[in-house]
């Protein structure tokens, strides 16, 4: 998990979809 990536936690607050980022 890069906390430092905005795209991955765009991605972490949209889990539903993203679920490739457990």
């Amino acid at each position: 998990k890069i906390e430092g990536s905005p795209t991955k936690r765009k991605r972490r607050a949209n889990k539903s979809s993203e679920s490739d980022e457990d």
